[in-house]
Order: structure tokens, then sequence, then C-alpha cells
């Protein structure tokens, strides 16, 4: 663990994390998400989420963030052996 770039020794984040984002959730504001659901290839009502702040992006050189699209084979297998767990209990 080292200090993050924000809050310093306050709040500390994984030393070897490929990529860190430092945000405040922001009292009171909301903003409307899915507005337009279908361009992401599915339905979903609008909804007022709450907003974030981002203060600080920090990486490791090249860092890699693995993306997962709503709704497709890799949203579903990455979910697969949650569910089976659960299923089986």
């Amino acid at each position: 663990m080292t200090p993050s770039q924000t809050w310093g020794k306050g709040f500390l984040v994984p030393a070897d994390a490929e990529i860190i984002v430092e945000a405040e959730i922001i009292p009171g504001v909301r903003e409307t998400q899915n507005p337009f659901g279908e361009i992401a290839g599915y339905y979903q009502a609008e909804m007022s989420m709450p907003v974030a702040e981002v203060k600080t992006i920090t990486m490791k050189k090249e860092g890699m963030m693995q993306g997962v699209f709503p709704g497709h084979p890799e949203h579903w297998n990455l979910g697969g052996s949650q569910r089976k767990a659960v299923y089986t209990v």
C-alpha cells in the first residue's frame, strides 16, 4: 500500500495497481444515466445516478484495464462462476 496522490497518507492505495482513479462523489448531485441505452446493445430505463469528480488518475507504465461490454459474451463469462456458485449452494 502507498499514499494516494490526492489524499496522501490518509488514504492508502495498492502500490502495484495497474490503474488507480481517485474521485469524490459529490453529495446531493445526480445526473441521468442511460438516456440512449440501445447504443450499448441493451435497453435499460434512464436512472438518476450520483456524480463522481475525478481528482487524479495514476497508472503503471502501459497499465492495462479490462473492459467488459454489457450484454455480450465477455460479460456473461465473467459472471458465470459466481452465478454457478449461487445456484449450487
